[in-house]
């Protein structure tokens, strides 16, 4: 029995992942962010 595969390309549609299950949970993450006041300086801050 000879079975012969073809290739085939499938483009899929954009899809947004988002690592918070709630909008709640992003706040939350977002508020406790450390934000640099200077690219240099947020190493030596924490």
């Amino acid at each position: 029995m000879n079975v012969l595969l073809k290739p085939q390309i499938i483009n899929l549609p954009l899809v947004r992942l988002f690592p918070w299950a709630t909008t709640d949970e992003f706040r939350k993450d977002f508020l406790a962010m450390k934000i640099a006041d200077d690219d240099r300086r947020l190493p030596v801050k924490t």
